[in-house]
């Protein structure tokens, strides 16, 4: 859930640099605050990644967004005393192989969906400056990145990969709509990839509904 309303956050925050519409502002807002209250690793990352989609934006969003953080940082200091008890336990472990979010992405997602979401990151990052889209998603992909070595070289873990799915999945959709239009050998080597990605997605709903709430 929280990793929807981190990609619906998004494609409203896209929404109001296109067109300053006050429903635009104030859901960028809405799907902020439910986005960070969801689940606290998304706050983690909230604070490097949206201070880099708000470059561009608009004064109405920032304060909308800035509303949306007041407003979850009032929600988490409930739990404080729980973030204290346990803060101290994840910065002394030992650092992460990363091995469980490379796991992740092989056995759950795919490598086939993996390499379309590289393929298609591309043209994003060498265009990062040519519109707000473009700047949003390469923004998205470095503060990943910058997570993934938080990951590797320290005990904290955040399941960042879970977070940086909407903006996979669009790449890889990129990818493959690109393909769709090289003739013949781009239009079977497309279907053909997401033919197998629809084969692991009910693969994966499969096993959670046999194992996990059966």
């Amino acid at each position: 859930f929280a990793v929807s309303m981190l990609g619906m956050g998004f494609l409203f925050l896209l929404l109001s640099s296109v067109r300053d519409d006050s429903r635009f502002v104030a859901t960028t807002g809405l799907t902020t605050l439910v986005a960070l209250t969801a689940h606290f690793g998304m706050l983690i990352e909230a604070l490097l990644l949206w201070p880099l989609w708000l470059l561009g934006a608009s004064m109405r969003v920032r304060v909308a967004v800035l509303l949306g953080f007041v407003l979850a940082g009032i929600y988490y200091l409930g739990y404080w005393e729980l973030f204290s008890s346990q803060w101290g336990r994840g910065v002394t472990g030992e650092a992460s192989s990363g091995a469980y979010g490379l796991a992740f992405v092989g056995e759950q997602l795919g490598w086939v969906f993996c390499l379309t979401s590289v393929l298609g990151a591309f043209p994003i990052v060498r265009r990062f400056r040519e519109s707000p889209f473009h700047t949003a998603a390469a923004s998205w992909l470095a503060v990943t990145g910058v997570f993934l070595v938080i990951e590797l070289v320290t005990p904290i873990e955040i399941r960042y990969w879970l977070q940086a799915l909407p903006i996979l999945a669009l790449l890889s959709g990129l990818y493959l709509s690109r393909a769709l239009d090289r003739g013949r050998s781009g239009k079977v080597a497309a279907w053909a990839a997401i033919a197998y990605m629809c084969v692991i997605g009910l693969r994966n709903l499969h096993e959670v509904l046999l194992f996990r709430y059966h």
